[in-house]
């Protein structure tokens, strides 16, 4: 920190939030903390893989989708929106609606973690 008093690089960094996601590597894999709706959140790969193994069955899949393994370790396709918020469930300990945020904010999520989003054809 160059000024305490100022927050210069505090403010650089609540910039970057704002703009996305602020990504590094950590023991756990990848993780990346953002925000939503104000809150912070972190979630790392191990967080989304983990997320699919706790749901029973994917939802209808609309536009876009990730391939993960189910508890079984077979490879399914979940909507991307249904993983993240199951991760967020997950990480937060609350429940996350539907519209809380957009499939381009779950892609954007994911990407930053590393996973390749498909589209339905």
């Amino acid at each position: 920190m160059k000024c305490p008093n100022c927050g210069a690089e505090l403010r650089l960094e609540l910039i970057l939030e704002a703009n996305g996601a602020l990504s590094k590597t950590s023991a756990k894999g990848h993780e990346i903390v953002f925000r939503m709706k104000g809150m912070p959140y972190t979630l790392s790969d191990d967080d989304i893989v983990e997320a699919a193994k706790n749901l029973n069955w994917p939802e209808t899949i609309r536009d876009y989708y990730v391939e993960l393994k189910d508890r079984k370790g077979i490879i399914k396709e979940y909507p991307i929106k249904q993983v993240v918020r199951e991760a967020l469930r997950t990480v937060r300990k609350n429940v996350i609606s539907e519209d809380y945020f957009t499939s381009q904010r779950a892609k954007q999520i994911l990407t930053k973690l590393q996973f390749t989003v498909k589209t339905k054809t």
